[in-house]
């Protein structure tokens, strides 16, 4: 299952540069006290997505050598990346950590 997390990574990324450039939402967030705050929520959701993409990238390139190299199907590295890559609640797990992230430092 191949999936998009730029959008989230993105938004991520977005989001601190609007606070930290607008003027106002600067001011009041360094007024407040928490833009340290705001800003380690939202690169701690951009550190899980890329987490993911990565994790997911390396199951799949597992899984097509697999299929190029059948010998291999029967190591453990093989077969948990054939786990991984149908396991959705990994993915939807990670994604709602982040959108989680990303509600808290809003």
């Amino acid at each position: 299952m191949m999936r998009d997390h730029g959008r989230l990574v993105a938004y991520g990324i977005g989001a601190p540069v609007l606070f930290f450039t607008d003027e106002r939402i600067t001011k009041g967030l360094l007024s407040s006290g928490q833009a340290r705050t705001v800003a380690s929520y939202c690169l701690i959701g951009v550190v899980l997505q890329v987490a993911l993409a990565m994790m997911n990238k390396h199951a799949m390139w597992a899984c097509y050598y697999a299929e190029e190299k059948p010998a291999l199907k029967s190591r453990t590295l093989f077969r948990f990346a054939d786990w991984f890559s149908c396991q959705y609640w990994i993915d939807l797990s990670f994604d709602l950590g982040s959108v989680l992230l990303f509600a808290i430092a809003r």
